[in-house]
């Protein structure tokens, strides 16, 4: 992922690779990955959300999912 993005909701249903760059932004945001998204990998994401209860990434029911490299600030 590359740029600035705001109020947005990437969700998943199947295995993916999201990678972001070191530009990358995402404000009020979230990235959800369902069930279907098992063994799903996300890195380097800079994400910034400051609504009570938003998460910033969201494994709801998938498994098997690699987080690294990312900044979450909630």
């Amino acid at each position: 992922m590359d740029g600035e993005f705001t109020n947005r909701n990437f969700v998943f249903k199947k295995p993916v690779n999201v990678v972001g760059t070191s530009s990358n932004v995402l404000r009020g945001s979230t990235v959800t990955f369902y069930k279907g998204a098992s063994g799903s990998t996300v890195s380097n994401l800079n994400i910034f959300n400051n609504v009570e209860y938003q998460y910033g990434i969201f494994l709801n029911g998938a498994t098997d999912c690699v987080v690294s490299g990312c900044f979450v600030n909630n």
